[in-house]
């Protein structure tokens, strides 16, 4: 039987009463914000990418989405994929302008996004450890991104998330932190710093109840059903990969201090 998607009226709308084989139309918008936000994900997959180890400079504010193409054993899913172009990110993430997050209105974005990667790019480097599964190499890391209006910035960016589900955004927390001094000391290492260490300030955290190999089967079991993955609780034991708890997306923690190209 043909179904239409239905919305909620509101109570001071005013309708013609249906018949009862009649169909509730919806009628496009082209206009609505998942609309554009869809054209502009569908844009950002048509742009360039670039070696992430040597990003051109460029102004801008927007959205990215980095791609793995070495030979680490825990992403190989999508190192698998990537081998033929730009294809299955591991990350996506978006640069707000500066004074966004404050909503204060911004004149210009400077170098919001551009910096924002070559933060990511000092995070890999850090994770340089030959000879061990959780090795890192910048030359193994692209990236295309897409400088749009503030506006549009942060809806791209979820429903990229969505559509992909990139484990450094899904079930590998961490990629995106900065170190925040000793006020966030008092939390425990992130499962990318466990799983990739090297940043020298997440060495100050606690230690993450989780070890490196049940992490390891974590990931992989996200990488097997991420639609039906729940995140790992704190406690350990056989019952972690059935918890109800959903998986938090991670976020970037954007500086503000983004018009100047570090």
């Amino acid at each position: 039987m043909l179904q239409e998607k239905q919305r909620p009226r509101r109570a001071s709308e005013k309708t013609e009463p249906l018949a009862a084989d009649d169909l509730e139309i919806v009628p496009f918008n082209p206009l609505q914000p998942n609309y554009i936000a869809e054209i502009a994900s569908q844009e950002l997959l048509g742009r360039d990418c670039y070696p992430l180890s040597n990003l051109p400079r460029f102004k801008g504010a927007g959205v990215y989405a980095i791609y793995y193409h070495g030979d680490s054993p825990y992403y190989q899913p999508i190192s698998r994929a990537n081998q033929i172009g730009c294809r299955s990110p591991i990350y996506v993430g978006k640069a707000d302008p500066p004074g966004a997050r404050r909503g204060t209105a911004v004149s210009a974005p400077g170098y919001a996004v551009y910096n924002r990667l070559k933060q990511h790019a000092d995070s890999i480097r850090q994770a340089y450890n030959p000879g061990t599964p959780g090795h890192l190499d910048i030359n193994n890391f692209k990236v295309r991104f897409l400088v749009m209006d503030p506006i549009w910035i942060g809806m791209t960016e979820s429903l990229s998330i969505s559509k992909f589900k990139p484990p450094w955004n899904g079930y590998i927390d961490g990629f995106g932190h900065h170190d925040q001094g000793a006020t966030r000391r008092t939390q425990e290492r992130s499962k990318w710093d466990t799983l990739h260490p090297g940043r020298p300030w997440a060495t100050h955290f606690k230690q993450n109840p989780l070890s490196i190999d049940e992490i390891a089967r974590g990931l992989a079991a996200y990488f097997a059903n991420p639609d039906a993955f729940r995140s790992l609780p704190r406690k350990r034991g056989p019952s972690h990969l059935e918890t109800d708890q959903e998986i938090p997306i991670e976020v970037d923690e954007v500086s503000e201090d983004d018009q100047s190209p570090e």
